[in-house]
């Protein structure tokens, strides 16, 4: 089993959702037998992130850089800044608009994907 992963390591890829986008995935289920699923992601300014749910697996992501806003259906919108934590509950539809600053996100989902 691997503890760490180095940041020279990390393979970032197209983000599955959105082109011009990149994500990360650090730690998975599949591949480290993980309780959660660990990942980054590089949204730049000008995008948005269409309506999705990540199934049964609560999304808690830290904003490490940049700005812009999170809708959560039945919830509303919330500011997205660096430093703010965000939680998500499993099957709740959501997404990130009006990003005004190149955002960098830290997330775990859990449980795990699979």
């Amino acid at each position: 089993m691997k503890y760490l992963i180095a940041e020279e390591e990390f393979v970032w890829e197209e983000h599955p959702l959105l082109p011009g986008a990149q994500s990360v995935t650090l730690f998975s289920q599949k591949e480290h037998g993980a309780q959660a699923t660990t990942g980054m992601v590089k949204l730049p300014k000008g995008l948005t992130l269409d309506w999705h749910d990540h199934g049964p697996s609560d999304d808690i992501l830290l904003i490490l850089a940049g700005k812009a806003k999170m809708e959560i259906e039945g919830v509303g919108n919330l500011e997205m800044k660096k430093g703010s934590n965000i939680l998500v509950p499993g099957r709740a539809r959501h997404r990130i608009h009006d990003i005004t600053e190149d955002l960098f996100i830290y997330h775990i989902k859990a449980p795990a994907e699979v």
